[in-house]
């Protein structure tokens, strides 16, 4: 069976992948360590942002570009190219929901939850806030001080430690008027938390600065 060509821009990577492997497997194959956990779509850590082509779902569906995609679960129905590739260097991160009672519940997937007292920020569409692990009980996570979802939907749940601290902000512009929503962040970070707002495809324009 013929292969596609996949072009990534960043990290440069060019290669023939097989339409009967995802292209997870085929990045993986080439030498490239992703960020992957759950492998059926669900807990985003290998999305990545087609730029160009098509891809078939494991469910038959077919998405066109431009589109956001689980890599673990798309397969090449065309050459296409990729903006990047969700590489494993990036933080610790959740994907996460509010429930009634008031806590997190992080996406099924086999990334273990964060540590009790583990420091981390919750990013949402328009904020971030800083917190603790306060309690864990499953996938269900308690954080002290609490933090409440400003709008609809879910958040993530980023990992705080010493190396996020740098130079960078981020910035979020809806209706003309533009915000800061996290300063103070390192370069790894800062593309990371980026990467989770483009993903989640909030409204408005979100950028480094």
């Amino acid at each position: 069976m013929a292969g596609h060509r996949l072009q990534v821009q960043q990290p440069g990577l060019d290669i023939i992948v097989s339409p009967d492997k995802s292209l997870l497997q085929s990045c993986t194959e080439s030498g490239m360590k992703l960020s992957q956990s759950c492998r059926n779509g669900n807990c985003l850590r290998c999305e990545a942002t087609l730029v160009a082509g098509q891809v078939t779902l494991r469910d038959g569906r077919r998405l066109n570009a431009p589109a956001n995609i689980p890599l673990c679960i798309s397969y090449p129905a065309s050459d296409m190219v990729l903006e990047s590739l969700p590489l494993s260097r990036q933080g610790s991160y959740w994907h996460a929901q509010l429930t009634s009672k008031g806590d997190w519940q992080l996406a099924a997937g086999s990334q273990p939850p964060p540590q009790l007292g583990q420091r981390v920020a919750v990013l949402q569409a328009t904020r971030v806030d800083p917190s603790r692990v306060d309690q864990i009980s499953g996938r269900h996570v308690r954080l002290a001080p609490p933090v409440t979802l400003t709008g609809s939907g879910s958040a993530f749940l980023i990992a705080l430690s010493a190396p996020t601290r740098g130079n960078l902000a981020l910035w979020h512009k809806r209706h003309l008027h533009p915000q800061c929503l996290w300063s103070n962040l390192s370069a790894d970070t800062g593309q990371l938390a980026l990467s989770l707002c483009r993903r989640a495809q909030w409204p408005g324009q979100y950028w480094l600065d």
